[in-house]
């Protein structure tokens, strides 16, 4: 990759030389401190937009060239395949789409407890990932933040979080429990679709809390799940400890071991009393009364076949050559609607594709959930055609699977 980028630098600077123009309007937008690449925001702190480094261990820095790092931009280290485990400090306030897309190889991710919001996207494909913890400070989780993440066992949502996007953990297949506190309010349809391993459920309000909650169609595993109301997994409370008066819980359960006690050791003196535990014993032991509840889990296979019968998804995508006066570009911020989709089944994403951006606007572009891409004002704007990867995805649903498409949209500035 480093090799591509200077060969591109090159050849743009030699362009340049052809210009009246200098590299100015480049140097302006994007900033290089050691491995990393960074933008300085209109309130005068710094975005993370790439990284060009090979390390397996990383720690995001809280400054860069003098400027406080406050947000990890989009695709910032996406398909980075070098790193395993990061450490987002507490100066980082905001992860932007797709930002740590496709790290297969990434394992274990520390968030910093400012983090308001886990956008789209943001760790989509990490098919490695078996370790994060979600602050309490988060309040959003995107949709398909966690998609794809097959090696998460287990997953606890804490109290800040009020929202789970759509598919925001899709196909997470080897999830077996999770922890739910008592903030949740949205559990966005196909959040949890196809999370097959999913058998429990430690929702830690109540009851009628958990019925209160919004679910979406297609989280049939989720709501399939045994549901355990206030309570944490028996290995779960000496590493997380929740807003909830799960500890004092588990002091009555101590007790009653510590009551039965007695009982076993006053009788010991006479063996007739001995005899009795056994004619209970099999009053207590009723595997006909258990035997149901292990049978219940196996209850979601017969959705299965849906997923084998799905048909490819008719999505069509057209494109058109857009024009854009330079005199206006230098002014204001120009917006570009160039994307048509029809035939599409399930909701549509857009996202830029960085390396596939004309270089001298790859910082300028940006693109909203209706596809239409946004030109930031550009003070030397500079005539020509520029070209703008988009890549369109159709999630799809329960008879139609997702589906990418990739367009390129030209721009011409006059």
């Amino acid at each position: 990759m480093s090799k591509y980028k200077k060969s591109i630098s090159l050849a743009l600077a030699f362009l340049m030389l052809l210009s009246v123009f200098t590299v100015v309007p480049l140097s302006a937008n994007a900033e290089t401190s050691g491995d990393y690449e960074y933008e300085i925001m209109e309130e005068g702190t710094a975005e993370i937009t790439g990284y060009n480094g090979s390390s397996s261990e990383i720690t995001i820095p809280s400054e860069l060239g003098g400027y406080i790092v406050t947000r990890i931009g989009y695709t910032a280290f996406d398909t980075c395949s070098s790193i395993k485990k990061v450490t987002i400090p507490d100066g980082i306030t905001s992860m932007g789409i797709c930002a740590f897309y496709n790290c297969q190889n990434l394992t274990s991710i520390i968030i910093g407890e400012n983090v308001r919001s886990i956008e789209e996207c943001t760790f989509c494909n990490c098919i490695s990932l078996n370790s994060v913890k979600i602050p309490n400070s988060v309040e959003y989780i995107g949709g398909g933040a966690f998609q794809n993440c097959e090696s998460l066992k287990n997953i606890t949502i804490p109290e800040g979080v009020t929202t789970i996007g759509y598919e925001a953990f899709k196909e997470c297949s080897n999830l077996t429990y999770l922890i739910v506190d008592k903030g949740i309010t949205n559990i966005s349809e196909c959040a949890f679709s196809n999370c097959t391993g999913l058998n429990d459920v430690y929702y830690l309000g109540s009851r009628e809390d958990w019925e209160k909650i919004e679910i979406g169609n297609n989280n049939e595993y989720l709501t399939n799940a045994t549901i355990h109301y206030g309570e944490l997994p028996p290995t779960e409370p000496t590493t997380y400890t929740p807003t909830s008066t799960n500890p004092a819980e588990s002091i009555p359960r101590e007790t009653e071991q510590i009551d039965t006690i007695p009982v076993v050791t006053d009788p010991i003196t006479t063996d007739p009393i001995t005899t009795e535990p056994i004619t209970t014993e099999p009053s207590v032991t009723n595997p006909a009364v258990t035997e149901p509840v292990v049978t219940q889990p196996s209850a979601p296979k017969p959705t299965a076949p849906k997923v084998t019968t799905k048909k490819d998804n008719p999505i069509k995508v057209s494109v058109k050559t857009k024009t854009i006066k330079v005199k206006k570009l230098k002014k204001k911020a120009q917006k570009v609607k160039a994307i048509t989709v029809k035939n599409t089944q399930g909701k549509v994403s857009f996202n830029l594709v960085k390396n596939g951006i004309a270089k001298k606007i790859r910082k300028l572009c940006k693109i909203n959930s209706k596809g239409v891409i946004t030109i930031k004002k550009w003070k030397k704007a500079k005539k020509g055609t520029y070209k703008i990867k988009v890549k369109i995805t159709a999630a799809g649903n329960i008879n139609y699977n997702a589906k990418t498409i990739t367009k390129t949209v030209k721009v011409k500035i006059k």
